[in-house]
């Protein structure tokens, strides 16, 4: 439309060639308001699309470089080193979905400690994510029975009887966010969850569209394009999504953490 060529050309000079763009045309429409706001608007589309396209892009060419384990009790130190002293949240140490808001009257070491007997107990309750040997992100993956504070919140309470898995948060480290690092624990957990036999993958994120908010449970754009599915939405900012893992063909080594479920 505008002579920008095939996008995958397109480096990281992308924003100097689309300034370069915008000027040119509004010095050719002159003193034609109503064809420069129009060039105006659909330069601002054109804008939007190749930040879309760049950020899809330079999140599959990261994740290629991540290498994503189950926490296990020798990886403790590195989860420790990810969370940091505030336990990713407000001393959290992924406590809320089993214990709700009491983890807040706790001390921040009493969360890490009763999380750190679980880790040790296993099977793993998540995946953490590696960029060499730096920790850079952590997705909680487990059975949904296992974190029962889920039913306790009627935004998200229970679609069916179906036995799903339930990605419940995330945590990224800071200098390493919209790289990639969550699409890439999702597909690790997808392969994961269907390496135990679960029958589907369930998730709880924000819909950015409808909410300002950040998220700790992701946003549902991420997971729409891994796949999954609206299946309700008892609240609207916070869709349930699912993925029927009968139905997903993963390539790929699969990264096992639970025994298959019965």
């Amino acid at each position: 439309m505008f002579g920008i060529g095939n996008l995958s050309n397109w480096g990281g000079s992308t924003r100097k060639r689309l300034m370069r763009l915008v000027v040119d045309k509004l010095k050719r429409c002159g003193r034609d308001m109503s064809s420069g706001f129009l060039i105006l608007i659909l330069l601002l589309i054109v804008s939007l699309r190749l930040e879309r396209y760049h950020l899809i892009r330079n999140a599959a060419r990261y994740s290629m470089k991540l290498r994503i384990r189950p926490l296990t009790p020798d990886l403790w130190p590195a989860l420790e080193d990810l969370f940091g002293e505030l336990g990713a949240c407000n001393g959290c140490w992924c406590m809320y979905w089993r214990i709700g808001s009491a983890y807040r009257k706790r001390a921040k070491e009493t969360n890490k400690a009763a999380f750190r007997q679980i880790v040790k107990q296993g099977p793993p309750p998540g995946l953490i994510a590696f960029d060499g040997e730096v920790p850079v992100g952590w997705c909680q993956l487990t059975p949904r029975d296992t974190v029962p504070w889920l039913d306790r919140a009627w935004r998200l309470r229970r679609v069916d009887d179906l036995p799903v898995w339930s990605i419940s948060c995330f945590y990224v480290r800071k200098g390493h966010r919209r790289r990639g690092v969550t699409s890439a624990l999702i597909n690790a957990a997808v392969k994961t969850a269907q390496a135990a036999g679960a029958p589907a993958l369930e998730a709880y994120p924000l819909d950015g569209d409808l909410t300002p908010s950040s998220s700790w449970t992701g946003y549902a754009s991420t997971f729409v394009r891994a796949g999954f599915k609206i299946v309700a939405r008892h609240t609207p900012p916070r869709p349930i999504m699912r993925l029927d893992l009968r139905l997903v063909n993963t390539p790929g080594p699969k990264i096992l953490m639970h025994k298959k479920a019965k």
